[in-house]
Parts: structure tokens; sequence; C-alpha cells
């Protein structure tokens, strides 16, 4: 019995010193660039401790952007992309790490649009559709807030990415509220 148990545990020693340690992927800070401007996406701060890193990938989306550990791009569109880094060691584990490539227009210098058209401040006595427009060409989001009357304790109704002209926002039942809507564009103005 004592002869079993001194082979179990040497097995278990045996699997654990085999056993692999994933790598860890580092694609770096995120970056703030104006439109056409080169940027350099560097992975090579990636590790493995047990083995050696044996490939990369890039992607924004579903899009492989580069197999290289590091390399540079200069046509991302404005607006904000999410662009993520995979290794993979010589075991086949992998590891993902993600950043933000932040993309402005400095000659965009007009705000967005943000209007509520209905209702007009008055009291609400039944369901209603506030509508409004929250547009620009570089939309990067709107929210609609609401507050209690007079609070001016804000909180988000509704938020989206996509321009809306004239459309219907949200619906609200009957109270009196402060409404506000902002929208904001990739060159964060307001």
């Amino acid at each position: 019995m004592h002869l079993i148990k001194h082979i179990l545990f040497f097995l278990l020693c045996s699997l654990l010193a085999f056993a692999n340690t994933p790598p860890t992927a580092k694609a770096g800070d995120d970056q703030n660039i104006p439109k056409n401007q080169t940027v350099t996406l560097d992975g090579s701060q990636s590790t493995d401790i047990d083995g050696s890193i044996v490939s990369y990938q890039w992607k924004s989306g579903d899009t492989i952007l580069s197999t290289e550990a590091t390399f540079t791009k200069s046509d991302f569109t404005v607006g904000t992309h999410k662009i993520t880094l995979s290794v993979t060691d010589n075991e086949d584990a992998t590891s993902s790490d993600t950043l933000l490539v932040v993309v402005t227009d400095p000659s965009d210098t007009t705000p967005p649009v943000a209007l509520i058209t209905t209702p007009p401040n008055t009291t609400i006595k039944t369901q209603t559709d506030i509508t409004g427009t929250a547009s620009d060409d570089n939309l990067d989001y709107y929210e609609l807030l609401i507050s209690p009357i007079g609070e001016d304790n804000y909180r988000v109704l509704t938020t989206s990415s996509t321009s809306i002209t004239d459309g219907t926002l949200t619906t609200l039942k009957n109270g009196i509220y402060d409404i506000k809507l902002i929208a904001v564009d990739k060159n964060e103005f307001i």
C-alpha cells in the first residue's frame, strides 16, 4: 500500500511538472490618433514562461489585420476600433489581449445635432413617444437622459451609436420629468 502511494504521488508530480502554462498576450496600450496617421501595434512583449510563442494574430472583429508580432497600419477609419491580439504557444495554448485604437478627424469641427422634438415641456398624462434627432457624420453615441423634475438626478434611458432623425427615442409613461438628449461625435464634440 505504501508503495502504491509513492507511485501515485510520483505520477501526480510528473503530470504537474509537464502541465503547460498558457502564454500571456500583451497588445499594448490604447492609442488615440488622427485619421490617416500610421499606428504601430506591438505584441512583442507577449510572453510564455514554459515555452515559446509560435503565432500571433491581430483582429478587428472578424477581419485578420496581421499575423506578425508587430505591424503598422495607416488606414483606420474615424471611430473606435477594438483590436484583439491572440498568441499561441508551442503547446497550442492561447491567450488574448485587447486594445482600442481611437481615430479622430481633426477637420471635423461641427458638433452633433441633439434635439428633442416631442413632447413639448408639459406634463405627460398618457404613454408618450419621445421623438428627436441625434446625428452627426462622425457620431460616436447619443444618450437620452431622464430625471425627476427639478432634481438634476439624471439616469440613462436609452443610448445608441446610430444616428436618428426625427425618430422615436423611447416611450415614457405618465409623470413629470426633465429629459435631455446628448450626442457625442468621435472627436468628442457634444
